[in-house]
C-alpha cells in the first residue's frame, strides 16, 4: 500500500504523542495488533512452546532458537497468546487483527485517551471521533492537543462543569503572568470570552494564542485603547444571550443600549 501524507504523519506523530503521555495505561495497551495479511515479529526470550486460542484470527511461529514469535494476522478479530518460559512461568498476551490503517490510528488514539476518565474513541460514520466529558483541565487539554496532532479526527468532548468553573480563573492567571494584567477570561456556554483591555494588536493576538492553548473556542472582546477607532475581528456564531447570561459578563443593557434621537 502506497504510503500518504497523512499516514506519514501518523507514523511520525504516533510515537511521539506516546512518549509525551506516557501515563500508566490499562492493560488493553499491552494488545498486539497486527493489520490482516501481515506479520509481526515479538521478542520473547526463551520459550518452552507458545499458543493461540483462536488460530482462524492469527497464526504463530517460534523463530531463532524460540526467542522470537512470527505473528500472522488472518482474519479481524481477537484471541490469546499463550507463552511456555523454558525456565518457568506463563505469559499471556491478546492479539487483535485489524483490516485498515484507520483501524490503526482508532489503537494508538485508544492509547492515549483510554485512561482519561469520561473519554471515549469511537468511528462514527467512517469518521474517528473522541467524545465525552473532562473532569480535568489537563484531560481536556490533552484531547485537544491529541485532536490537534491528528487532522481527521473530530474532537467533540466538553469541559466538566467544575472543570470549567475553574477554567476562567487559570486562563487569567496564565494572562496575568505574561503581562496582561488588565485582560481576564470568563467561560460562558461553550466558549471562553476575553474581557477587558491590552495595550495594543500584538497584546490582543497574544492573549488569544494564551487562551486558545487551554483548548477551548475563543471570543475575544478585549479593547485597545491605543486604537480606539479599531475593530477588532473576531469569529461569530449565532448565539442567544439571555439577560442573566449577560450579566454574568458584567454587561448592563441599560448602558449598551442607549439610543438618542
Amino acid at each position: 500500500m502506497a504510503s500518504t501524507p497523512s499516514t506519514r504523519a501518523h507514523n511520525l506523530l504516533a510515537p511521539l504523542l506516546l512518549a509525551i503521555w506516557a501515563a500508566p495505561l490499562p492493560a488493553e495497551a499491552q494488545d498486539i495488533v497486527v493489520l490482516k495479511g501481515r506479520q509481526h515479529l515479538v521478542e520473547s526470550g526463551p520459550l518452552e512452546r507458545a499458543a493461540v486460542g483462536d488460530p482462524t484470527v492469527a497464526d504463530i511461529r517460534l523463530l531463532r532458537g524460540d526467542r522470537q514469535v512470527l505473528i500472522v494476522g488472518k482474519a479481524p478479530g481477537s484471541t490469546d497468546l499463550i507463552l511456555w518460559r523454558r525456565r518457568g512461568g506463563r505469559e499471556q498476551r491478546v492479539i487483535r487483527v485489524i483490516t485498515s490503517e484507520s483501524d490503526q490510528l482508532e489503537e494508538d488514539l485508544h492509547r492515549l485517551v483510554g485512561p482519561l476518565e469520561g473519554i471515549r474513541v469511537r468511528t462514527i460514520g467512517g469518521r474517528i471521533v473522541i467524545d465525552g466529558t473532562a473532569y480535568r483541565q489537563s484531560d481536556y487539554q490533552r484531547v485537544a492537543a491529541i485532536s490537534r496532532a491528528y487532522g481527521n479526527v473530530t474532537n467533540l468532548v466538553q469541559l466538566g462543569p467544575q472543570a470549567r468553573s475553574a477554567l476562567g480563573s487559570l486562563v487569567s492567571e496564565a494572562l496575568r503572568r505574561a503581562g496582561l494584567t488588565r485582560a481576564r477570561a470568563v467561560p460562558l456556554g461553550g466558549n471562553l470570552f476575553l474581557l477587558g483591555e491590552v495595550e495594543s494588536q500584538e497584546d490582543l493576538e497574544r492573549a488569544r494564542t494564551i487562551a486558545t492553548a487551554f483548548g477551548e473556542d475563543v471570543r475575544s472582546l478585549l479593547r485597545s485603547p491605543s486604537s480606539p477607532a479599531q475593530m477588532v475581528f473576531m469569529d461569530v456564531k449565532m448565539m442567544e444571550i439571555n439577560r442573566r447570561r449577560a450579566t454574568a459578563l458584567g454587561i448592563d443593557w441599560q448602558d449598551a443600549i442607549n439610543i438618542t434621537g
